[in-house]
């Protein structure tokens, strides 16, 4: 949600020399209004749910439509939270047959490996585009098992920009 609001607040709404009295008050109008109404480039904006589930999505995690501040302001609540999150063990045998173990095994991240060397991993992965958020965590979940778990959690929260007590 929040590349898309910030592409529109800082690109697509800005009024052109070309635009006309009316069409450079309309965009102008769009773009206070949005940025009020999604708080673009506030604190606690950089702090919220959605700004984290862009941090999760490969295709958005550099977060380039934010100032350095605030993309840090992001990365530091993704950190407190997976502080939180207990190491699930896996539930594959790990008396399997040498055979049978991938090749690269030893490229998967150890429990005893640091969240914060995880989330830096993922920072640093070189990501395809075309790969849907949570196929790419299904894929990748051995590599980065703390991130993955918040990812999911994360991005599969429904959007909606409706408060609860209007629902229903």
């Amino acid at each position: 949600m929040f590349p898309i609001v910030y592409s529109l607040v800082g690109t697509v709404l800005q009024p052109c020399k070309n635009d006309t009295a009316l069409v450079a008050s309309m965009k102008t109008t769009f773009r206070d209004e949005m940025t009020e109404r999604f708080k673009a480039g506030r604190d606690e904006t950089a702090e919220s749910l959605p700004m984290l589930a862009s941090l999760l999505d490969p295709r958005y995690k550099k977060l380039s439509f934010l100032p350095r501040q605030l993309r840090r302001r992001t990365h530091t609540m993704l950190e407190d939270r997976l502080d939180d999150v207990p190491l699930k063990v896996s539930s594959r045998n790990d008396c399997a047959t040498p055979a049978k173990r991938p090749r690269l095994e030893f490229m998967v991240t150890s429990p005893e490996s640091s969240v914060k060397d995880d989330l830096q991993l993922y920072l640093a992965e070189k990501m395809d585009d075309a790969t849907p958020a949570l196929e790419w965590w299904r894929r990748n979940e051995n590599r980065f098992p703390k991130v993955a778990q918040v990812a999911r959690s994360v991005l599969a929260v429904p959007a909606t920009s409706v408060p609860s007590e209007r629902l229903g």
